[in-house]
């Protein structure tokens, strides 16, 4: 931040991309519409944070920052997401044809660095809780065995917390990683402010984890596709991640996103333990207030935390049941948009998912009360009821995602896909993971689950066919 503000402070003249300089060439509709203050930000690195050599170091030294306050070794910024981070990371780990143990709830993020690397997934199962219809993350146990029965396995990945606010156990995950040799990777897009207070869970490297990727943007200061990928210990290539960085992340990158980054990175070393109580103190208050609106019924740590694949729940996601209301999530956060203009993070079948977070007060926590008391009044249609026993929904993997995904297909009524290898990801969204991956076998129950979330207004992304009445499969010739 502070090598931005000395440049746009000292006068310079560019003559080098981007062509709006600094905001200068905004006609006044653009100007009055979005401001300036954005494009001051959007300067080239060569000439602006760092000479065209970079011998000021200046990302470098924000980086070590960076580390420092993370409890890392290294950091890296990126500008393309946490898309790019799983992509980068998982291709600096493991190459084409070797394996990865990969936690089967796994972001359709991930799925893209598996298609790229080439590399072959060992799906990890994820425990499930058929009560509530939904899943968390696989067990220690689990990633035993399946390092047991892949002993040639390179790296193992792991996604906490999931977006319903569920972490793995970490530390013993990593054990069983690190006894077998490999390297443990988290998906920790949703807890980079786990490392700013007490009362969160632990951050994944304080853990054990050996690389963890963090989307900025989603809890702390960052704009949509800041993401840092961090690391400790010897078990990560940093060469690889450099060179994989550079092979996949934009050659355009933008200095408004990386500081962002930087501005998170010293708030909260400044002020993150000061800042998460206060957020604490409003989930708090939220969850009470939620509590007592007849039908809602607000999940806690003592409904999602049963069994070996959940740890701990961060507090500041709150997940709400709305089967007592007589309605599905779908419908309620239409609702609560419609009427109230709120919007959710999440909605499934028979829940949506508020985020209590750093730019909340309790002006917004009262008013998000308020709106579930309004529904409740209401009243609703009718819940959709249990549609799903959710380990109904597992199935294998005959093939590669990349040997799946490159393969000759074809597009078939979705009840005759059924038997054959997928060849696209189908995914309801959010929480985005997919319900098929590229290289997995179609089943009748994946098919009536995702035509009912369909059916109900769930959003299908990745297909082709978004109500799923088709599945695009591998032709049969594709596979001799």
């Amino acid at each position: 931040m502070e090598a931005a503000l000395s440049y746009l402070e000292s006068g310079a003249l560019p003559f080098l991309i981007p062509g709006h300089k600094q905001g200068r060439g905004l006609d006044p509709r653009t100007r009055s519409e979005l401001g300036d203050g954005m494009y001051r930000f959007d300067m080239a690195s060569q000439n602006g944070l760092d000479d065209r050599l970079a011998r000021k170091g200046v990302v470098s030294a924000a980086q070590e920052l960076a580390a420092e306050a993370w409890g890392a070794e290294q950091v890296m910024f990126l500008v393309n997401g946490s898309t790019s981070s799983l992509q980068v990371s998982i291709s600096a780990t493991v190459g084409p044809g070797e394996k990865i143990l990969v936690a089967r709830n796994l972001h359709k993020a991930a799925v893209s660095g598996l298609i790229i690397s080439g590399a072959r997934p060992v799906y990890v199962r994820q425990e499930v809780d058929d009560e509530l219809e939904l899943s968390h993350n696989p067990s220690p146990e689990a990633f035993a065995r399946a390092l047991r029965a892949h002993p040639d396995a390179k790296a193992a990945l792991l996604v906490s917390p999931s977006l319903y606010g569920v972490t793995a156990d970490v530390r013993r995950i990593a054990d069983v990683c690190h006894a077998g040799g490999i390297p443990l990777l988290v998906d920790e897009a949703w807890g980079a402010h786990f490392a700013f207070h007490p009362n969160l869970p632990p951050f994944s490297l304080a853990e054990g984890a050996d690389l963890a990727i963090c989307s900025i943007h989603k809890t702390l200061l960052g704009i949509r596709q800041a993401s840092i990928i961090a690391t400790k210990g010897g078990r990560i290539d940093q060469q690889k991640l450099k060179d994989r960085a550079n092979l996949l992340e934009s050659t355009s990158v933008t200095s408004l996103v990386l500081c962002t980054i930087d501005a998170s990175r010293r708030l909260m070393a400044e002020q993150g333990e000061e800042i998460f109580g206060r957020v604490l103190r409003l989930s708090d208050r939220a969850r009470a207030g939620l509590g007592g609106v007849p039908g809602v019924r607000v999940l806690a740590a003592g409904d999602l935390l049963r069994g070996a694949g959940a740890k701990q729940l961060d507090p500041t996601k709150v997940l709400i049941d709305l089967q007592g209301l007589g309605m599905s999530g779908y419908q309620a956060s239409d609702r609560l948009y419609a009427e109230h203009h709120l919007a959710m993070e999440l909605q499934d079948h028979r829940r949506v998912l508020a985020l209590i977070a750093i730019g909340d007060d309790e002006q917004s926590v009262d008013r998000l009360v308020a709106a579930f008391q309004a529904l409740a009044t209401a009243g609703g249609a009718g819940s959709p009821g249990r549609i799903v026993k959710t380990s109904d929904l597992f199935t294998d993997s005959p093939m590669a995602p990349r040997e799946a995904y490159l393969a000759d297909s074809e597009t078939v009524e979705a009840r005759a896909a059924v038997g054959r290898i997928c060849a696209e990801q189908v995914t309801p969204y959010p929480p985005g993971v997919p319900l098929l991956i590229a290289g997995e076998r179609v089943t009748d129950a994946i098919v009536s689950y995702g035509q009912k979330v369909a059916e109900l207004g769930g959003f299908i992304a990745d297909a082709a066919d978004a109500k799923l009445h088709t599945i695009r499969v591998v032709k049969e010739s594709a596979r001799k």
